[in-house]
C-alpha cells in the first residue's frame, strides 16, 4: 500500500508542475521549443481534464481507459482530482477522488475498503466473510473520504515527473516539427528504443498516467509493465520489432488553455494514449472534505462489522488469580531478560520485561511488539479501562477464529488483574496465546501483555526463558499454555 500511495503522490505532483501560460513563438526552432519547455517548468494555477488509455498488447488484461478532471493551486499547494476508470468498451470499474489541501491528502473511502480488505487477506476465505456486511454503505455512512496523509511527505523533485530538457538539441533538430499552432516531437522505428530505455518512467508520470497505478493490483499485466517501466525499462523493448513503433508528443495553447498529447506504441508490447487540457483562466477553489475518517477509524469500523457478524464464546470466569505482576521487575540477576521503558501517549513511562536478543517493533505510542522467534510479546498501555474489559476486547479476534481451546478468564479478587489462555488457529496453525492484564496503580492505564507461543519452534532455551518470566510475573506461563495444548488435541 505504501508503494501505491507514493506513486499516487507523484501523480498529484506532476499535475502541479504543468500549469501556467504559454507564448508560442512564430518560428519553429529548437530555441523556441526550449523557451516553451521553460514555461512548462514554471508552475501556475489551472483546472484540468484528461483522457487516458493503456493496453498491454502481449498480455491478457483488458485495455483500460480513464477520465480525470480537477484543479491545482500552487500558492496553497492544493490539488483535487477525480479518476473514472473503465474498460475499453466503457464498462465501469471504479472511481477515485483525491483532495490535497492544508497539508493533508484525502482519498475516496469506498475505493480503499476493497483495497484494505484485499491486503488484509480477509477475502481469502469466503466462508469466513459470510454474513458480514462490509459494503461502503454499511462501513462509511455519511463519510466519503479517508485521510491518508503521509507522516513524512515525499520530497519533490521536478526532474522525476517532467520530460522537459530530456532531449538534446541534436534530437530535437531531427524530430521536432511545427504543426498548426503546436509543437510536435515524433520519434519512430528503432529510435524509440533509446527513448523508452532512458525516459519511459518520465513519460508515464509527465502525462498524468500516474492514475493507472490504481489498477495495478487488479491487472497483473499492467502491474508488470509499470514495474518494468520503473525498475527495468529496457525489458519493455528488448527483442521487440520496432519497425512500426512510435512516440508522438504534441503541445499547444489556445487562449488560457494549455493542451498536450502523448501517443506511445510498441508493437506486441504496449499502446498508450493520453490527452490533457489545462485551463489557467478557470481555477475553482479547493477545500478539504468536511467529513472524513482516518485510516485507523476505517480499520475500527471494519473490525466492528466483523465482530457484529460473529458471536464470541462465553467465557467462564473464576476469581482465583493471585500474584500477577507484569511490570517493574528486578532483572539484575536475569540471564535471559531485560527491561524496556514503554511510554504512554501522554508521556508516562512504565518499565516492562522483554527477552534479551529479541527484535523490537514500535507499533504506536504506548504499544510495542517484541519478537523472540518462538515467543512473541505484545505490550500495550490501555487508558480508561479495567483488566477484564481489556482482555475481552483484545482477545475478541482470536475468539472469533477457529479457536481450538479457550481457558477460563481468571480474575483477581480486587478485579485489578486478569488472565486468559487461548489456543487459536486464526493464523492458520495452532498458536498459544496468553492475555495478561494488570492495572497500574496511580495511573489511568492498564498494562496488557499478549504472549504468543509457537509450540513447534520451542527449544530448551525458550523453556528456560518462560521459567524466568514466570518467576517475575507470578504465574506459571509454560504450565498454563501446556494445559491448554493438552486439552485441545
Amino acid at each position: 500500500m505504501k508503494k501505491r500511495i507514493n506513486f499516487i503522490l507523484l501523480a498529484l505532483l506532476l499535475v502541479v508542475a504543468l500549469g501556467g501560460c504559454i507564448i508560442i513563438l512564430d518560428d519553429t526552432t529548437v530555441e523556441d521549443y526550449r523557451e516553451l519547455e521553460a514555461v512548462f517548468r514554471d508552475p501556475g494555477d489551472a483546472s484540468f481534464t484528461g483522457e487516458f488509455f493503456i493496453d498491454i498488447l502481449n498480455g491478457e488484461d483488458p485495455a483500460i481507459r480513464y477520465h480525470t478532471s480537477g484543479s491545482h493551486i500552487i500558492a496553497t499547494e492544493a490539488y483535487q482530482a477525480t479518476f473514472d476508470f473503465r474498460e475499453a468498451n466503457g464498462t465501469p470499474l471504479f472511481e477515485v477522488s483525491v483532495i490535497s489541501a492544508n497539508g493533508k491528502t484525502y482519498f475516496s473511502a469506498d475505493y480503499f475498503i476493497d483495497l484494505v480488505l484485499e491486503e488484509s487477506g480477509l477475502f481469502d476465505d469466503p466462508d469466513f466473510m459470510d454474513g458480514i456486511d462490509l459494503s461502503p454503505e454499511a462501513l462509511l455512512g455519511e463519510y466519503r473520504y479517508i485521510d491518508l496523509t503521509l507522516d513524512e511527505p515525499e520530497e519533490w523533485d521536478e526532474d522525476q515527473v517532467c520530460i522537459c530538457y530530456i532531449f538534446s538539441d541534436e534530437v530535437l533538430e531531427r524530430y521536432l516539427s511545427r504543426g498548426e499552432n503546436s509543437f510536435i516531437i515524433a520519434i519512430e522505428g528503432e529510435s524509440v528504443r533509446r527513448v523508452v530505455e532512458h525516459h519511459i518512467d518520465a513519460f508515464l508520470l509527465e502525462f498524468a498516467l500516474g492514475g493507472v497505478w490504481y489498477v495495478e493490483d487488479m491487472f497483473p499485466d499492467i502491474a508488470a509493465f509499470l514495474n518494468n517501466a520503473s525498475a527495468h525499462p529496457s525489458r519493455i523493448v528488448r527483442g521487440a520489432d520496432l519497425s512500426d513503433a512510435h512516440i508522438v508528443v504534441e503541445r499547444s495553447q489556445t487562449g488560457d488553455v494549455l493542451y498536450q498529447m502523448l501517443n506511445l506504441y510498441i508493437p506486441d508490447r504496449v499502446h498508450i494514449t493520453a490527452t490533457v487540457a489545462y485551463d489557467a483562466g478557470h481555477v475553482p477553489p479547493i477545500s478539504p472534505p468536511e467529513r472524513y475518517l482516518t485510516i485507523d477509524e476505517l480499520y475500527e469500523r471494519i473490525f466492528d462489522a466483523m465482530m457484529g457478524g460473529f458471536e464470541a464464546p462465553d467465557l467462564d470466569t473464576v476469581y482465583d488469580l493471585v500474584g500477577l505482576t507484569l511490570f517493574d521487575h528486578d532483572l539484575s540477576d536475569s540471564s535471559f531478560l531485560e527491561s524496556y521503558a514503554l511510554r504512554s501517549p501522554s508521556g508516562e513511562r512504565q518499565e516492562v520485561t522483554v527477552i534479551s536478543g529479541g527484535d523490537l517493533h514500535l507499533m504506536e505510542p504506548g504499544s510495542i511488539f517484541w519478537d523472540a522467534w518462538a515467543i512473541e510479546l505484545y505490550y500495550t498501555l490501555v487508558p480508561d479501562s479495567d483488566a477484564i474489559s481489556v482482555i475481552t476486547e483484545f482477545s475478541a479476534f482470536a475468539l472469533l477464529g477457529d479457536q481450538l481451546h479457550v481457558g477460563p478468564l481468571r480474575v483477581s479478587a480486587d478485579h485489578q488483574a486478569a488472565a486468559l489462555g487461548v489456543i487459536s488457529d486464526t493464523f492458520g496453525f495452532p498458536v498459544g496465546i496468553l492475555y495478561l492484564a494488570e492495572a497500574i496503580p496511580g495511573t489511568e492505564y492498564t498494562l496488557l501483555l499478549q504472549l504468543l507461543l509457537f509450540s513447534e519452534l520451542l527449544d530448551d532455551t525458550d523453556f528456560d526463558i518462560l521459567d524466568e518470566l514466570s518467576t517475575h510475573m507470578g504465574i506459571d506461563l509454560a504450565e498454563s499454555l501446556a494445559a491448554l495444548f493438552d486439552e485441545s488435541f
